[in-house]
């Protein structure tokens, strides 16, 4: 399972965001784009999955809502060649194993930016290792926490908390049974998560839902068959906060 292969979705937003934070300071900053039911950019992916738009989005907001268009938009103010050349060697320092394919146009590259490209892949343990990176947990390999010394307390507070966020009200809020009771859950422990649906899989058609996230110095990845983000992040929400009242589970990560 951990060497198993997946197209990341979403959850590739999370690396283009890391770029930003090392990479393009000004825009982690100052980038805003308003995601709206129609688009104007014949660049850009025909809708956003939030079928009204979420209006207007700063990086924070766009994280937590993972709003495709926002993402996507970054095509036309990044330089593709040094994305690409970045990525890769993102991915030999850290060891998270993450395939892009060569874009042929802007059009392909703003789809990868939106993590509807689903030929980018990644190993499950490579999704290990990037819940590693954006932990709060001081745990980990060194190279993960080599490649941390990168990003500025700044940038990671920004992406924590856009992190936390995603699960009180944001993709991971969308809770089943006793939602309300599991929001003030999420609060109490600082729960994170970032969430992603691919439309087709490896292997057989189907979709796939997948979560990253956790609290503290615990944490878990999902991958559900035949689901979305929202419903990988509520089943993994029940573990998330069977975990903060068990004894012992506080010590565990991964």
């Amino acid at each position: 399972f951990l060497n198993r292969r997946i197209p990341m979705g979403s959850v590739s937003k999370l690396v283009t965001v890391l770029y930003l934070a090392c990479e393009r300071k000004d825009l982690f900053y100052n980038h805003r784009y308003r995601c709206a039911a129609d688009r104007y950019d014949k660049n850009l992916p025909e809708k956003c999955w939030e079928p009204g738009g979420h209006s207007s989005m700063d990086l924070r907001s766009a994280i937590y809502n993972s709003c495709n268009l926002y993402f996507a938009s970054f095509y036309s103010v990044i330089d593709m060649n040094k994305y690409l050349a970045w990525v890769k060697n993102f991915a030999q320092e850290t060891g998270i194993d993450i395939d892009l394919p060569a874009p042929g146009d802007n059009r392909e590259f703003s789809l990868i930016l939106a993590g509807l490209d689903f030929s980018a892949t990644v190993s499950i343990r490579g999704l290990v290792k990037l819940a590693m990176l954006v932990s709060p947990s001081d745990q980990s390999d060194d190279r993960i926490l080599a490649f941390r010394k990168k990003i500025r307390a700044d940038e990671f507070n920004v992406i924590r908390s856009a992190l936390c966020s995603t699960m009180t009200i944001g993709t991971g809020s969308h809770c089943g049974d006793n939602g309300n009771a599991r929001l003030e859950e999420y609060k109490r422990i600082s729960a994170w998560g970032k969430t992603g649906t691919v439309i087709s899989g490896t292997n057989s058609h189907c979709g796939y839902g997948i979560f990253i996230g956790g609290y503290g110095r615990f944490g878990i990845v999902s991958v559900l068959r035949k689901g979305t983000g929202a419903m990988a992040a509520d089943y993994s929400g029940n573990v998330i906060i069977l975990g903060s009242k068990k004894d012992g589970y506080n010590d565990k990560i991964f």
